[in-house]
């Protein structure tokens, strides 16, 4: 059938691994990355907010492949992931939309812990960015100095 063709030439490309479960046939094929970071970042922060329609139903304000996509990136291109969560956390983002960038952002340092460096140099620069870092979510299987950075950066500085 088509979706056993497309998940063959998926794994062929070496883009997806259905033994790790990890990435998407569609990010890999390229269909969930066409977007720049300034639209996954409003529609993610959108996702994340809920308004009523003109028809009085209460609705998210933005699409859910961007959600999905930050998802991918996590495990495809941690830089970008991190980039859009940085962004994403300069604009103000609901209590919800920070839960989720600090679980993408405890699987992200689990599996590429040497990101820390990165991270700490942008909370650096960006203190704003101590509260994304405050709803990472502890998880053993983060390497202890790494999360001993995390502590640090979530902190506001003094």
């Amino acid at each position: 059938n088509d979706r056993n063709s497309i998940m063959a030439l998926v794994a062929v490309r070496g883009n997806f691994s259905a033994a790790s479960g990890r990435g998407s046939p569609f990010h890999s094929l390229g269909i969930m990355t066409e977007r720049s970071d300034s639209e996954v970042v409003a529609e993610l922060l959108g996702f994340h907010r809920m308004a009523l329609d003109s028809d009085k139903v209460l609705r998210r304000q933005g699409a859910e492949w961007a959600r999905d996509t930050l998802t991918d990136l996590m495990y495809d291109d941690p830089g970008r992931c991190w980039r859009v969560i940085r962004l994403a956390a300069l604009e103000d983002p609901t209590e919800e939309a920070l839960m989720f960038f600090g679980v993408t952002l405890s699987g992200l340092l689990r599996d590429h812990p040497d990101l820390i460096e990165v991270i700490a140099h942008d909370v650096a620069e960006t203190p704003k960015l101590t509260e994304v870092m405050s709803w990472v979510m502890e998880d053993e299987a983060i390497d202890p100095s790494v999360w001993a950075r995390i502590e640090s950066l979530s902190e506001p500085s003094k």
